[in-house]
């Protein structure tokens, strides 16, 4: 019987596959070293870095798509604590991989193996956008802008189209759920690093108690449309214990947006709980009552651990910045928002056609604080697209928008027929998502944002599947 297991081909045929995968790494090994040491040498370090990058993200999306996926989501992670205005070198080299990636998947899913890549309007709108602005450079060069940055900000818009080559590798429902799973992690992960950085930058502010509303401004899009999924999602889960890891993802997620102070976030969110509540049934309006008073309690409880003697006086900034959002257009803020966008406007009607050009800096004289304002930054997704690249191009743009976001409005209705609360949740959570991505851009240029682009690719994703899922669960139910 021994002899038999020894001598079993199964086995020998694995365990010369264990000696030659480690003969190959081993070889794979020694070859990288060798071009790092010749590399180092001619200090062209850089460029072979990027060389072994592209060569290891060609193998992964190839060999190990699944693999390419989850490195992805991390690098994702990443990519989210860029710096907070304009477009960064690092930014750039990270957006090329993930256009990168479209490019290389394009070419092997769709020239190689002959499979469908474009299934419907709002992908075809998207890829004639994104075709059509690159003629939007000799724009940008007519108008002597920053080619450099011309080049960052095409390469920092084109992320949306990660969702191509993510939409065709999650395939069942199962792979759905490991997915949203390990985003969860990686929101966890971005966030107390965030904290991290908050606590590190207070402690370095002389003057404490009267700094804490200086908050790190980024992920603002990313936490709240965590907020919304994790609190739908909790309604729908047959199992207590799972119900409970939601709510508490769900206030963790609201404590990181909280260390934002970005209060239209926080009304947005608020909105967003307040339209669930009635519309939701009475059992469920009772359990928005429990999950308020637990995610309060966690807020409570950290606010306590982090700022001890300061406790009131946070509590006091949090509700101030709340209720000035009530003052509307008496608020200084909001007259400065106002003033920006008839700037804009005005700018605007100066080339509708055609726009400023990407990477085109907004100049505009500031009354209030009397000064003048130079920035890459525009708060307004809808003005920020217009200025840049005009406004039939942008109909593109904001066409692909519309076209998913009616898509997930059929997807919320449609899943009134399903028998998933699985995928109701999934559905109302898409639905809330693109809401509120459509509200936080009258305020901020999210859709541009390095977490507002990622988290926009990631709705069209889910919206598609979501779509898929349905058709098949009422299919097989009737």
């Amino acid at each position: 019987m021994l002899e038999k297991v020894i001598n079993n081909p199964l086995l020998n045929l694995l365990k010369n596959n264990i000696q030659l995968n480690f003969i190959y790494v081993l070889i794979t090994g020694l070859v990288i070293g060798f071009f790092f040491f010749v590399s180092f040498y001619l200090r062209i370090e850089l460029y072979v870095f990027l060389l072994i990058i592209a060569l290891f993200t060609v193998l992964l999306l190839i060999l190990y798509p699944k693999l390419w996926l989850y490195v992805t989501l991390i690098i994702s992670g990443i990519f989210f604590h860029g710096q907070d205005e304009g477009v960064s070198v690092l930014d750039a080299i990270t957006a090329a991989y993930f256009l990168g990636s479209v490019v290389i998947w394009f070419i092997y899913h769709t020239l190689l193996s002959r499979r469908k890549t474009v299934y419907n309007i709002g992908d075809w709108l998207i890829l004639t956008f994104f075709l059509f602005l690159l003629l939007n450079f000799f724009v940008a060069l007519l108008n002597d802008s920053d080619l450099l940055q011309w080049l960052r900000e095409y390469l920092l818009f084109s992320i949306l189209l990660i969702y191509l080559p993510i939409r065709e590798l999650i395939v069942t429902e199962k792979d759905l759920k490991k997915f949203l799973i390990f985003i969860s992690f990686i929101v966890i992960g971005v966030g107390i690093y965030q904290i991290f950085l908050y606590i590190t930058k207070l402690n370095k502010i002389a003057e404490y108690a009267y700094q804490i509303k200086s908050g790190i401004n980024i992920n603002q899009t990313l936490y709240t449309i965590a907020s919304t999924f994790g609190f739908v999602f909790a309604f729908y889960q047959k199992k207590f214990k799972t119900e409970i890891i939601l709510v508490i993802f769900t206030g963790i997620s609201i404590v990181f947006l909280i260390a934002t102070f970005s209060r239209t976030f926080w009304v947005t969110l608020a909105a967003v709980i307040i339209i669930l509540f009635l519309f939701f049934s009475f059992k469920k309006k009772l359990k928005i009552i429990n999950y308020t008073l637990i995610i309060s309690l966690i807020l409570v409880g950290l606010a306590f651990i982090y700022f001890k003697d300061n406790l009131e006086l946070f509590f006091q900034i949090v509700f101030g910045r709340l209720t000035s959002a009530t003052m509307g257009t008496k608020d200084p803020s909001v007259v400065a928002r106002l003033m920006e966008w008839n700037e804009v406007t005005r700018q605007i009607l100066n080339a509708p056609l055609y726009g400023a050009g990407l990477g085109t800096k907004f100049t505009f004289y500031f009354v209030i604080y009397e000064y003048t304002i130079h920035t890459n930054i525009i708060h307004n997704g809808f003005l920020y697209l217009i200025y840049r690249v005009g406004i039939p191009l942008s109909m593109f743009y904001f066409g692909f928008l519309i076209y998913y976001f009616i898509l997930s409005y059929d997807n919320l209705i449609y899943s009134l027929r399903a028998f998933s609360n699985y995928l109701k949740a999934l559905a109302i959570s898409n639905f809330m998502g693109f809401v509120i991505l459509f509200i936080v851009n009258f305020t901020s240029a999210q859709f541009f944002q390095r977490d507002g682009i990622v988290i926009t690719a990631l709705l069209i994703v889910f919206i598609s599947l979501n779509k898929n899922f349905l058709e098949n669960n009422i299919k097989k139910n009737n």
